[in-house]
């Protein structure tokens, strides 16, 4: 679409028209309410969906499922990257929400793995479709989303490359609308319940004085604790993982250097994918574990990349003391607040392959103790 990649192919020569996509914006929704939908036109309308809107009781339970690094399941015939277990990561959530109420979805980069290939944008939305017409289906952008030759920000201590096949984020933001109280679908926040929710673009400029940067300080300066005590960012690539690859590595740990004093003073816990395996570390500042999860000094990071993407084996050996679970296996992560409990929070870790929690934590607030 606008740029050349390194394999010497040019994405337009997979291009897939994808008719046009429209928007609709429902107002006055009443909270915690079920309201039933259906859309098309006088040529033809699709079943009937359902959804519950957004609960404004601070008080109530929140309960929520995040994954990142996902793709299509089924690919047969179809050029581009194919992940089959994708399929029992979606094919669990949707069975889930037959018998449990969930308020959002979090996918934390590399959706769809279209690489270049639009159809496979579509056959996507197909396979999420009995989830993401069900709940609110919030995403942040990934490399393989927007990476490409010649992108803007590109520092020599990144490993940025053309993971997108010069798709440069095009299909991404025409296929998502984000809350826009940042700069649309690449950073932005939003309030549910008793947790303050922050996406940030590893892709794009995060650095001391960017406009993302500065975003971020005035957004996180600016949460009210009382009100949503929580607050849980979300970004790509990891600030904090055991994958031992030098170049991400490399990326993190400037990452760090830049972002990790706010993190240390706002950050109660961080969802990163782009790494495809599960990985929960301590409380943990500069590689070194402070508190624990009953009293908590630092940001705890989970790594979520396991929602079908192939694994990613090579750990560092031994295990960082900072590494608290990690596992090689797909699945999701559940995340329950209490009714009427805004000082603790639980996270789950369900693997697909035996529909079974292997990590199970309570997390105590640090900032209400």
């Amino acid at each position: 679409m606008c740029s050349k990649t390194q394999g010497g192919d040019w994405s337009e020569h997979y291009w897939w028209e994808p008719g046009t996509i429209h928007d609709a914006v429902m107002t006055g929704l009443k909270s915690r309410t079920k309201y039933f939908y259906r859309f098309g036109t006088e040529h033809g309308w699709s079943e009937e969906f359902h959804f519950w809107s957004y609960q404004q009781d601070t008080d109530a339970e929140v309960n929520f499922i995040a994954f990142g690094d996902s793709g299509v399941a089924d690919c047969e015939g179809m050029y581009g990257w194919c992940e089959p277990a994708s399929g029992m990561t979606s094919n669990l959530i949707t069975e889930e929400l037959k018998h449990k109420n969930y308020d959002m979805l979090l996918h934390i980069g590399d959706i769809a793995y279209a690489v270049g290939h639009g159809v496979r944008w579509d056959q996507f939305f197909y396979q999420m479709e009995p989830i993401a017409t069900r709940l609110p289906y919030q995403v942040c952008i990934g490399n393989h989303e927007y990476d490409y030759i010649g992108q803007p920000f590109k520092p020599d201590w990144s490993d940025y490359g053309d993971d997108s096949h010069g798709e440069c984020g095009v299909p991404f933001n025409a296929r998502f609308n984000m809350p826009h109280n940042g700069n649309g679908n690449l950073w932005w926040s939003i309030n549910y319940g008793v947790i303050h929710f922050v996406f940030i673009s590893t892709e794009h400029n995060f650095t001391q004085g960017s406009p993302q940067y500065e975003w971020l300080v005035n957004d996180l300066k600016n949460v009210n604790r009382t009100v949503t005590p929580w607050v849980i960012l979300s970004g790509h690539r990891p600030m904090c993982t055991s994958w031992d690859y030098k170049p991400s590595q490399l990326f993190s740990v400037h990452m760090r250097e830049i972002l990790e004093d706010l993190f240390l003073k706002y950050v109660d816990i961080a969802f990163w994918g782009h790494v495809h395996n599960y990985e929960r570390s301590c409380p943990v500042v500069n590689g070194t574990c402070v508190g624990d999860l009953d009293n908590p000094k630092g940001t705890i990071h989970f790594v979520i990349g396991m929602g079908g993407q192939t694994f990613f084996f090579n750990w560092e050996d031994p295990q960082p003391d900072w590494s608290m679970f990690r596992v090689a296996q797909y699945g999701y992560i559940r995340i329950h607040v209490p009714k009427q409990n805004k000082q603790r929070l639980l996270i789950q870790y369900v693997g697909d392959k035996d529909n079974m929690i292997h990590d199970d934590v309570w997390i105590t607030n640090r900032h209400m103790q």
